[in-house]
């Protein structure tokens, strides 16, 4: 049952929070979701905002003495910010950034997991299984689309960078929700009951759910897009074009998971669909510049919202008193990812791109972790915690370890964003970045977003 009171309550802190975090991450050029996500843990640990009304960590697992579900609020989230990041890819920007992005979101993601896991195994053979260290690479193999969107939109800089951002954080979900769910943990299974299983037939049939997800969710999102658009313009109403609006990503998300009668499972990725269903609306509406500009306006305040709330939520749910316990393991995750994972991944996926080292970079150190594999984490834990085979050797540390990599990737990457990217002289309407020679133009919209 939901206590009204405790959630208006939940609420003001988030908001009230939420704006200091906002005005020191204005002053002091800092990416503000590493702000947001400090407040949030302070407030975790004085006990302003409880843990437990977000998860349950007890042994009966997920939501019993939540005000919400936090799965069900984390798809919430999802599907505004990732219709929002389709809706506001730049159209001129698209040319030659396909490619790479969609190399990152799934090479790049596999790249990842799989040099985080060896990198357990091998040092870390007495603590983790195999099982467990694939789970742990996979969880913080995709960047957050809060995250990205976020960065993005403080600092207007390369528009290719920004679009290749957007897409790989728009899409790795499909790549990682396929080796943990549809890998890892069948595999486990398979383990415990001392099953035989032959490992290529699961990786084949993985690959092609993948790919069924991933062309079926286009093809979805395309689709209600352009039924959405097309009935968006022959409303008359204002509001009820507004409210046809707000609908349409949640409608495609409903669609989009619908469950096969036969596996039980997704017919599609649901946050892929939104995805591009944000992006087909998106391109349509662009004709009429006034109309994608008051769309925008309200995604961008809707964004904001979620942003303070999952990074504030994120934050609340970390226990510092398990810092210890994984911290080692934690750092060495959190090296691997910022001084050879992602730097590999990138000069892959982008060889053939006309992006500069300075953009690479951009690419490379946008790359934040969010609630999405925070909640993965708990997922997992749930479904192998009962489960004693060596291959899943910690997964007791699964949680803990998952959420301080991301409490350390986010603070280390924000100080190097704004050390060695975002470090800017501002005068009146211009941006100076360091590595340029001209100053870049900024809409005015973009210094005074924040005051």
């Amino acid at each position: 049952m939901i206590d009204i009171n405790q959630l208006v309550y939940i609420v003001f802190i988030l908001m009230l929070f939420g704006s200091i975090a906002y005005n020191i991450a204005s002053k002091w050029k800092i990416p503000r979701i590493a702000i947001i996500l400090i407040l949030g843990l302070f407030c975790g640990i004085t006990g302003i905002l409880n843990r437990n009304w977000f998860y349950n960590f007890g042994s009966n697992g997920l939501g019993e003495n939540a005000i919400f579900p936090l799965g069900t609020f984390v798809e919430f989230i999802l599907i505004i910010v990732l219709f929002f990041g389709g809706f506001s890819v730049d159209i001129k920007s698209l040319k030659g950034i396909l490619r790479p992005g969609i190399l990152l979101a799934t090479l790049g993601a596999f790249i990842v997991a799989f040099i985080v896991a060896t990198m357990l195994n091998i040092v870390f053979p007495s603590i983790f299984g195999g099982i467990t260290a694939l789970i742990m690479g996979s969880l913080i193999a995709p960047n957050d689309p809060i995250a990205v969107t976020s960065t993005q939109n403080t600092f207007n800089l390369n528009p290719k960078a920004d679009t290749i951002s957007k897409f790989e954080s728009g899409l790795d979900d499909t790549m990682v929700t396929t080796l943990i769910i549809l890998i890892c943990i069948p595999i486990a299974f398979s383990f415990e009951s001392n099953q035989s299983f032959v490992l290529s037939s699961i990786i084949i049939n993985s690959i092609i759910d993948f790919m069924w997800y991933t062309v079926s969710a286009i093809l979805i999102g395309s689709i209600i897009g352009y039924f959405f658009f097309f009935i968006y313009i022959h409303i008359q109403n204002k509001e009820v074009r507004m409210l046809a609006n707000v609908i349409l990503p949640f409608f495609t998300f409903v669609v989009a998971t619908l469950k096969n009668p036969v596996t039980g499972m997704p017919i599609s990725s649901g946050f892929v669909s939104v995805f591009v269903a944000g992006f087909i609306f998106g391109r349509r509406i662009l004709k009429n510049e006034n109309e994608y500009r008051s769309i925008y306006k309200i995604w961008n305040y809707l964004f904001k919202y979620c942003e303070i709330s999952s990074f504030m939520i994120l934050g609340a749910l970390v226990q510092p008193s398990s810092f210890l316990v994984v911290l080692i393991p934690a750092i060495a995750i959190t090296l691997t990812i910022i001084f050879i994972t992602r730097p590999l991944e990138l000069g892959i996926c982008t060889f053939k791109t006309d992006l500069t080292f300075k953009y690479k970079a951009y690419i490379g150190y946008i790359g934040l972790k969010g609630l999405d594999p925070a909640v993965l984490a708990l997922a997992a834990f749930n479904q192998l915690k009962n489960l004693s085979n060596d291959y899943i050797k910690g997964i007791e540390y699964l949680i803990p370890l998952t959420f301080t990599v991301i409490l350390l990737i986010t603070i280390i990457q924000s100080i190097i964003l704004r050390e060695f990217i975002f470090k800017n002289k501002k005068e009146d309407n211009v941006l100076y970045c360091p590595y340029d020679s001209e100053p870049i133009p900024v809409p005015q919209e973009i210094l005074t977003a924040f005051k």
